[in-house]
Order: structure tokens, then C-alpha cells, then sequence
């Protein structure tokens, strides 16, 4: 489930729950959004996978245990010519999760690496209900990359 429907699950028997409800309840299904990851950057997350647009349109999904903006900031300014990301620069996060067990979050990040683009994208857009119709073979032709620009808009705002 998406994260903001995990906390309406957690507060539905108090009606709808605070603006700052996600700094005292831990969602039902242990993932926080990037937004409150961002929000929540005084606590140390244990796990994240993310999800990064790079600038010649492709994505890179990782995993950190650091603060993922020093870990964007990482693919964005590090030596290391050899990696994916430092010849697709600059990035942009456009999707995180974080879990508190590494098993989870590896088998997630696993998971994000094989699916398609317009899967990956689905899953950025928040469109949850999309994703089962996406893992049809032949469902997922013909997507158009999203504009790097738009994106990184989308990120730093």
C-alpha cells in the first residue's frame, strides 16, 4: 500500500489523521514516503531503496543505510567513472522507501531492478493500482522516457 494509505489505516479509528501524524506513527506496512524520510532527516533510517532519474532518461535503483540525500549527492559529485550513474549525470530522486531490515529492503530493491519502465514509473507516480496490470508481458511497450528536466523540477521542490 501507499504510504499515505498505510497511516490512514494506522489513525482511521481517529478520523483523518494530522498533518504531522507521520513524525508519531509508523505506517502499517513498515515503509516510510521519500517526503517524510526527507521530513524525518534528525532519525536515522536503516534501509533505503531509491530511485534515481539520470540525465540521458534511464533509472538507477539502489540501497543506502546513509541519509539518501548524501547519497544522491554521492552519484551527483563522486569520482568514479566506471559507475552507471557517473556517466548519466546529474540525477534526481524521484522514489524512496526505507525498511528496517536489510532482508526487506534488498529483496524490494530486487524487485524495482526487474521490473519495467513503465512499472518503475507507475510506482514513482504513485499509481499503485496500475502495478498489477503492468506485470502483464506485452503491457509495456511503446513508453516514452519522462522529461529530466520536469523531473528534477519535481525533485528539488
Amino acid at each position: 500500500p501507499h504510504p499515505e494509505e498505510a497511516r490512514r489505516a494506522v489513525s482511521k479509528d481517529e478520523g483523518s489523521a494530522p498533518a504531522n501524524a507521520d513524525r508519531f506513527t509508523k505506517p502499517a506496512d513498515g515503509r516510510y514516503s521519500c517526503r517524510t524520510l526527507l521530513r524525518r532527516r534528525s532519525q536515522i533510517m536503516d534501509f533505503t531503496v531509491y530511485m534515481l532519474l539520470c540525465a540521458d532518461g534511464s533509472y538507477y535503483t539502489g540501497l543506502t543505510r546513509q541519509n539518501v540525500e548524501a547519497r544522491v549527492w554521492e552519484h551527483n559529485n563522486l569520482p568514479g567513472e566506471a559507475s552507471f550513474t557517473a556517466r548519466r549525470r546529474p540525477v534526481a530522486l524521484v522514489f524512496c522507501e526505507s525498511f528496517e531490515r536489510a532482508t526487506e529492503a534488498i529483496a524490494r530493491e530486487r524487485q524495482i531492478k526487474g521490473w519495467s519502465r513503465r512499472k518503475k514509473e507507475a510506482l514513482i507516480e504513485g499509481r499503485y493500482s496500475d502495478l498489477p496490470d503492468l506485470a502483464r508481458r506485452g503491457r509495456n511497450e511503446g513508453a516514452l522516457p519522462p522529461s529530466f528536466e520536469t523531473a528534477l523540477r519535481a525533485s528539488s521542490g
